[in-house]
């Protein structure tokens, strides 16, 4: 499935048709392709097995990911991804970080980060990668500012 339209249940009705064992998807996690009800199906009844980052704009974070079914009678298991850059945390902490949502820059949205000071230890890699994009800053960048980062994943992304 390549870049499905937002905002729209054609990638939720594909998937729900499609019969066989392994998907492949290009495009954003909780961004601009597909919907909530679309990334929910795949993190209950699918199995993340590998996510390769594609060239993107700044302001996107493209991947291509490979997914396959898990077997109906095994509990769904949590997906370890979109996850923080900058961790060393247990699964646990991982996840519980996850449900909360992580933090993702509007300007380097393959950047996420679930504190502020994951973000500040990698203050200067992201700077990096936003000057490969011609983007500069005068100012500080605010971690806990909606204009500069946004909440992603968990209750707090707001779901459709």
């Amino acid at each position: 499935m390549c870049y499905p339209p937002p905002c729209d249940g054609m990638a939720l009705e594909a998937l729900q048709a499609y019969g066989g064992a392994a998907v492949v998807v290009v495009g954003e996690w909780d961004g601009d392709t597909g919907d909530a009800a679309f990334e929910r199906e795949l993190q209950g009844a699918w199995t993340l097995q590998r996510s390769l980052a594609l060239p993107n704009w700044s302001d996107t974070a493209h991947d291509l990911t490979v997914w396959t079914r898990q077997a109906p009678d095994v509990p769904p298991q949590p997906c370890a991804w979109p996850r923080c850059l900058q961790s060393n945390a247990t699964q646990a902490e991982t996840l519980a970080a996850q449900q909360r949502g992580l933090r993702r820059s509007r300007y380097c949205r393959g950047l996420l980060y679930k504190s502020a000071a994951a973000f500040t230890a990698h203050q200067a890699e992201f700077e990096a990668t936003l000057a490969m994009h011609f983007v500069f800053f005068k100012r500080k960048l605010d971690f806990d500012s909606d204009v500069d980062f946004e909440t992603v994943g968990g209750a707090a992304a707001g779901e459709a």
